[in-house]
């Protein structure tokens, strides 16, 4: 077992409940806070992740004769395989890795809201030292609430804790069971990866955040004539990975507009770690309206792009955004337009 070591002034993330992405983002910008504050960030293992039981891997792991949660039944099983397998995905990331476990006294971040200045007053309760987003109007009268201090922007501190979280995630996934490093396209081409939301959306397209055919295209065509990938220069671009979830016809329409510029390679249905693994290591990305590609662009070494919209889809730390601070600074790299 871990040996508890985080000091009094620690902070950690705890009690989020969303999906990969957004967690990660909430521990990320619970690290960012602490260094801002000069305190220890302290790391809890995450216990349940929205959307894991789909992956391939973690149906796979339960039936797996060695794993104990196999000896349970019913509920207490999926409980026992939703904790394993959320703990397996915070070391994939290499969650422990960004400083001591915490204690059971330690200061607990839920969340850090984003949008405008008026939700960025944060909240702890006392009594129970867990940190929340709360409605002062709302508020839960078994509690006492203080205030944290207000998000700035730090560009040192920002790209140091990027730098940091890059490495952490590599270091873990190297050392996961979890999977082996996804094959890729040849090393002498440029990878170019693009996020495509749609899953989880629908199929019809009607939300904000859905990837459509057309914003695709437009953006793959803004990119491939970007003055940006001078960058990378004497290295082909031969063909763009779409990562998604669909069926195999979902972007015929996508490749039949390009005309054969270039070649749409669709990866659909693939598990969340070798996506988000495909999405660090290229050289040129394309996120969508999704926690999933905007942490995987804060670990990114690439040229990154978004299409309309989607670089103002979200007000946080690590994703940018600090409607807050009067020098209305940006984030350690802003996406480029596509």
């Amino acid at each position: 077992s871990e040996t508890h070591t985080c000091p009094e002034d620690g902070l950690t993330s705890s009690g989020h409940r969303d999906g990969f992405g957004a967690q990660l983002g909430a521990m990320l910008a619970v690290a960012y806070q602490a260094r801002l504050q000069r305190r220890t960030f302290c790391h809890t293992p995450w216990v349940s992740i929205d959307h894991a039981s789909k992956s391939k891997l973690y149906r796979k792991d339960f039936r797996d004769a060695s794993n104990p949660c196999g000896a349970l039944r019913g509920r207490e099983a999926e409980a026992c395989q939703m904790q394993r397998y959320s703990r397996r995905l915070f070391d994939y990331i290499g969650g422990s890795f960004y400083g001591p476990p915490a204690n059971n006294g330690t200061t607990r971040v839920m969340s850090l809201p984003g949008g405008g200045c008026t939700n960025r007053s944060m909240f702890f309760y006392k009594a129970s030292t867990d940190i929340v987003m709360h409605n002062p109007r709302r508020r839960d009268p078994n509690f006492t609430f203080a205030h944290l201090p207000r998000l700035t922007y730090d560009g040192g501190i920002l790209e140091s804790l990027r730098r940091e979280a890059r490495l952490n995630f590599l270091t873990g996934a190297s050392n996961s069971p979890l999977i082996a490093r996804p094959k890729t396209n040849d090393a002498a081409e440029i990878k170019f990866v693009f996020h495509a939301r749609r899953g989880d959306l629908g199929k019809s397209g009607t939300s904000k955040r859905y990837s459509r055919d057309d914003d695709i295209v437009k953006c793959i065509e803004n990119v491939v004539r970007s003055p940006a990938l001078k960058a990378l220069a004497g290295r082909p671009l031969r063909r763009v990975e779409i990562l998604s979830e669909g069926n195999e016809s979902s972007f015929r329409g996508v490749a039949a507009a390009l005309g054969g510029t270039i070649s749409v390679v669709p990866i659909l249905n693939e598990d969340l770690e070798p996506t988000f693994y495909r999405m660090v290591l290229a050289d040129v990305f394309v996120v969508a309206a999704s926690s999933l590609s905007h942490t995987a662009a804060f670990m990114n070494d690439g040229i990154q792009f978004a299409p309309r919209g989607v670089s103002e889809w979200r007000g946080s730390p690590i994703y940018g955004d600090y409607p807050c601070d009067k020098r209305k600074s940006r984030g350690a790299r802003a996406f480029l337009s596509c």
